[in-house]
């Protein structure tokens, strides 16, 4: 591409408007020369018009707002032919979509103007970040309001907007008839420069979704939003107050809300009767305002995620959330790398989770959880109490942070099938050998429905999952796969004399349930543990007993220089992923 000159922005909008800003060097002199393309023309030359089109699409930059960029579509392949540059320029798709944090008015406005230009009728992602310095910017706001009978997807990032309002929206106001997800991302930025925000997105008759992170967020103006329109809901509030009973007591559509919030001092104010929301399926919370749940009824809940405050998953601005949180004692503990699951009477500096909330909603509301991922310090009982709540319902456990021996140990002891009667014959039958023994044999198992598990952290060296795993995996294909009825009876008992079985399990003990093999596994593993290459042929095998039966991935890590110096540590993740290799296991059938 060349060397860039000194004013990029000017580049990029020079790439656009001038059909020969890269290809003038072709108009001068004999060297260069190429064959007509009636005599010899390239086989991609041959390419109809809209499959080259389709091709430019699939090498967009992933991600709902691509900034642009010399080096990625749509500019790059708008500039390799003037053949390829019509195709490029005349597909509206490739236009449709920008991020531009916003710096030099006059240029940035000509790149906006020209690259939307060629974005025909479609429906516009536009992503926006001013840091206003208490200065005005309103001519590239006038420009994309131009735009906003077409905007669908539309981020804003505002900062530095602590003065009396700044800048309006008039162009838009009224004029979003397509809008359906808006995020706003402010950092010191008054509440007379959210109203402007607040009435826009009144207007937006199709709203459905709304991620709003702000330091200065008040009660006032987030109850203001057309919550009882949204289907999706994201907060993160850095300061202030919030009784997020109240505002959840509007959101009668809601099906989806995410709460994170780096202050400390935010309660929800208790109140009866319980807010029930009906549609709400997935649930992303800090782990210390899971208070909220004792005030909350939720019949479709099927997905949670429990994590710090400082999680920086999902659409927001991680690294503001970095700048802006108030360090907590969990933050503290997750940045010393301190384990995720204790040991009975472990709790450290007393911020473990205690998930009574949670399992007091799942029976208050009789919902059936089939996902349920963990970011958070909590007990081994816990844990366990979690897993019974959602014992038969649950199909996806995912674990993040850090694990001790011990409690890795144990989860793999609560995963673990077993016997319900006594036999001489081996806990963990051989899959070689070719079954689990007798028809009359009952067994139990916790959360027989999990078909997913997700440990996103690195195994010890000194722990195994191999036998649980392959326990599971074993009694699963011992069932006729050709009757709904197994051939091997699978029961769960009214209790057992596992340490992890000591109650009942919340069925009865005539209930028989298939247990259902895993379908997906990711798993962290320090480089050389003695479980990957096991679990490669356990993968390998399974699939080839049934085609696409097994999605392994193993990432591998190895911590500290090759020396052993102790001056840093440093992560190398060598990745292993077994995709469903059954047609190796065909062929050599």
């Amino acid at each position: 591409m060349g060397i860039l000159p000194l004013d990029p922005r000017r580049q990029l909008s020079d790439h656009i408007a001038n059909p020969t800003a890269l290809g003038a060097a072709h108009s001068h002199g004999a060297s260069v020369s190429s064959p007509p393309p009636e005599t010899d023309p390239s086989p991609v030359s041959r390419l109809p018009p809209e499959l080259l089109a389709e091709i430019f699409i699939c090498c967009l930059p992933e991600g709902r707002f691509p900034a642009p960029c010399v080096t990625a579509a749509p500019l790059l392949p708008a500039h390799i032919c003037k053949a390829w540059r019509s195709v490029a320029l005349s597909t509206p798709h490739l236009w449709s979509a920008i991020h531009l944090h916003h710096r030099n008015p006059l240029q940035d406005v000509r790149l906006v103007h020209l690259w939307l230009t060629h974005s025909g009728n479609r429906p516009l992602s536009l992503s926006l970040s001013i840091d206003f310095d208490e200065r005005p910017q309103q001519a590239i706001l006038n420009l994309i309001c131009r735009y906003s009978h077409r905007w669908e997807h539309v981020r804003f990032k505002f900062r530095q907007l602590l003065c009396p309002p700044m800048y309006d929206l008039e162009l838009a106001m009224g004029n979003v008839p397509m809008l359906s997800t808006f995020e706003f991302l402010a950092r010191d930025v008054s509440a007379g420069n959210i109203l402007p925000i607040r009435r826009l997105l009144s207007s937006a008759p199709h709203l459905k979704e709304i991620s709003w992170v702000d330091d200065l967020a008040d009660a006032e103006t987030l109850l203001a939003l057309p919550l009882s329109r949204l289907a999706r809901l994201s907060l993160s509030i850095h300061y202030g107050s919030l009784d997020y009973i109240e505002l959840l007591d509007q959101c009668a559509n809601l099906e989806h809300i995410r709460i994170t919030r780096p202050g400390p001092d935010i309660r929800p104010t208790p109140r009866a009767p319980p807010v029930l929301l009906p549609k709400l399926t997935s649930l992303n919370i800090a782990h210390d305002l899971t208070g909220i749940l004792e005030h909350l009824i939720l019949p479709a809940l099927k997905h949670v995620r429990v994590q710090l405050d400082a999680d920086g998953s999902g659409s927001g601005d991680t690294r503001y959330s970095r700048l802006m949180s108030v360090p907590t004692a969990g933050d503290m503990i997750a940045a010393a790398g301190s384990p995720l699951l204790l040991p009975a009477g472990d709790g450290v500096l007393g911020q473990t989770w205690d998930p009574k909330g949670l399992i007091q909603l799942i029976e208050r509301s009789s919902c059936h959880l089939e996902s349920l991922t963990i970011h958070v310090q909590m007990q081994h009982d816990d844990l366990l109490a979690c897993m019974k709540a959602c014992n038969l319902s649950l199909k996806r456990l995912g674990i993040c942070g850090r694990l001790t021996p011990a409690s890795c140990s144990a989860l793999s002891e609560m995963l673990s099938p077993r016997r319900l009667e006594s036999s001489s014959s081996s806990f963990v039958p051989s899959l070689v050998d070719g079954g689990v023994g007798d028809d009359d044999e009952e067994w139990e198992s916790l959360c027989p429905r999990l078909t997913e598990l997700i440990i996103d952290t690195r195994i010890p060296n000194t722990c195994s999952l191999v036998d649980m795993l392959q326990a599971r995996m074993d009694l699963a294909l011992s069932y006729d796969a050709s009757t709904p009825t197994p051939t091997t009876p699978f029961q769960h008992p009214a209790g057992s004399s596992s340490p992890y079985f000591d109650e009942p399990l919340p069925i009865g003990s005539s209930t028989n349930v298939t247990l259902l093999p895993f379908e997906r596994l990711r798993l962290h593993y320090p480089v050389g543990h003695r479980d990957i290459p096991i679990l490669r042929d356990l993968a390998f095998y399974a699939n080839s007993k049934k085609r696409d039966s097994l999605d392994l991935k193993i990432v591998e890590s190895r911590l500290g220089n090759a020396r052993g110096s102790s001056a840093g540590s440093r992560s190398r993740v060598r990745p292993y992923a077994n995709r469903r290799r059954s047609t190796v296991a065909e062929n050599a059938a």
